[in-house]
């Protein structure tokens, strides 16, 4: 199998075991967290793949240096306090979750966010 082929095997067995968790109404959000050359193909495979055949409400989104600091909480945000029926996926880069980890759990006092994500 190709690198190409392996990628694809990958995106697409993440991407359906968390659309039958959302599906299920088992989990509301995920965060996907990968390299800064696969985000756009994660986006792609999402609206694919959840959008067409699991969770056709799913609010998905990318969360880039390019989005400003300000918008980026705003989403995150969102997605932490998602409903169940409509869920969220969010797609990042391991640059961005490590420059600033903060950004990624609840800003609300008292909410325990161990398995937000």
């Amino acid at each position: 199998p190709t690198l190409t082929t392996l990628f694809f095997h990958q995106t697409f067995q993440t991407l359906t075991y968390l659309g039958g968790l959302m599906r299920a109404r088992t989990i509301r959000n995920a965060l996907i967290i990968c390299p800064v050359s696969v985000i756009r193909t994660w986006e792609r495979e999402g609206e694919t793949i959840l959008r067409q055949s699991c969770v056709p409400k799913i609010n998905i989104c990318v969360v880039s240096s390019d989005v400003k600091k300000h918008r980026r909480a705003h989403i995150l945000q969102d997605a932490l306090h998602c409903s169940k029926k409509r869920p969220h996926l969010v797609i990042t880069s391991y640059g961005l979750v490590s420059n600033s980890p903060l950004d990624f759990v609840s800003q609300e006092r008292g909410v325990d966010v161990g398995g937000a994500w």
